[in-house]
């Protein structure tokens, strides 16, 4: 046997899924870098009795692992009351500024990494550790207490085998966030499901600017990219979706919303089909083509999923065709003598007729 006393435990997250890739960090009498397996586990051996060691996780890799706005939704219905979170792990993944409080400051900084507009958390990692037999004071309020990080041995005489540590993904509070280098995201939205955003077709000529409006159904919460091509973004007009709940990108906007309805009668006067507009681009053309081939929602920044009654859905992008007369507004307005009207007909391929009277 190797002489010495051995430091050795696992990393598993709240509900027990093993944590593969922790840099475990032994310090104090003698200094070492064990990376946890697949197991979670790792251990230290040879280790010179009668002197003190500290065993140290780390792990700040892939920040946005198990995020999206669904977990927004969720810090938001704690911040509001209407559903609080239940376990200390959950408080202090949702203290994404490391503040000591669970307040709107901790959704602006998560908004902005999903929107794609900050690669980090501000003050923070992306994982803590907390050893697994800490027992909270106060689990409600584990920020009320100095809980600690970190186990220390002193005067080391005998094997610790039971190093144990409970891993929290900072920003995951539904604990979808992967765990070994194998795992595949629990997060699988249904394609014959989807969420749909709706916005009227038009023909562009090159140059020409205009406004595109965009409705969906009633939703919890959603996110998504939106790529361009063959013409150029102008500004954003927020509705149902604030205007800071976008991130600007060339040729393409994120978007992450949720809801603070606290019932479905309020959820579904939100956001309607019927009624409220989501948002609205300003757009100009940069070549002759049709919004329907310009625009398309995608996931290359914002992941594009949307969420209703826990449910996990895609989006998808509809254009309500070309009616068979688009009638733009005549110019000069308002005029005394003569005034010219664009129509533009959905059948014909060429430019759009000019009628002056």
């Amino acid at each position: 046997p190797t002489p010495g006393a051995s430091i050795g435990g696992s990393v598993a997250t709240e509900n027990g899924t093993s944590v593969e890739n922790v840099e475990i960090n032994l310090s104090g009498n003698a200094f070492s870098t064990f990376l946890s397996d697949t197991n979670g586990a790792y251990r230290f051996d040879g280790l010179t009795e009668s002197y003190d060691y500290t065993i140290t996780p780390h792990k700040d890799d892939d920040v946005m692992n198990g995020i999206s706005t669904f977990d927004l939704l969720l810090l938001s219905k704690h911040i509001l009351g209407t559903a609080l979170l239940t376990s200390p792990y959950q408080f202090i993944a949702a203290d994404v500024n490391n503040s000591g409080t669970i307040t709107t400051f901790d959704m602006i900084e998560l908004r902005k990494l999903i929107l794609g507009v900050s690669t980090q958390f501000p003050n923070n990692t992306a994982w803590r550790f907390v050893p697994k037999d800490y027992q909270f004071k106060n689990p409600s309020n584990p920020f009320a207490e100095d809980f600690p990080e970190v186990l220390n041995f002193n005067d080391l005489t005998i094997d610790e085998l039971n190093a144990n540590f409970i891993a929290i993904k900072v920003g995951d509070l539904n604990g979808f966030a992967t765990t070994s280098n194998s795992e595949v995201e629990n997060r699988n939205s249904g394609e014959l499901n989807a969420l749909t955003v709706h916005a009227k077709d038009q023909q562009l000529e090159a140059g020409q600017t205009t406004w595109v409006a965009f409705t969906a159904a009633a939703a919890e919460a959603l996110q998504f990219t939106m790529e361009f091509k063959g013409i150029e973004l102008l500004e954003v007009k927020g509705g149902v979706i604030p205007t800071e709940h976008f991130g600007l990108f060339d040729q393409a906007i994120t978007t992450s919303w949720n809801t603070t309805a606290t019932n479905t009668h309020q959820l579904n006067h939100e956001l309607s089909t019927d009624n409220d507009i989501m948002f609205s681009l300003l757009v100009r053309a940069t070549e002759r083509i049709r919004l329907s081939e310009a625009l398309a929602i995608t996931s290359s920044i914002t992941k594009a999923e949307s969420y209703a009654n826990h449910a996990m859905q895609s989006v998808a992008l509809h254009f309500e065709p070309l009616t068979r007369f688009e009638m733009a507004q005549n110019t000069p307005n308002p005029f005394q003598a003569l005034t010219t009207i664009n129509i533009t007909s959905s059948e014909a391929q060429g430019q759009p007729s000019k009628y002056t009277t």
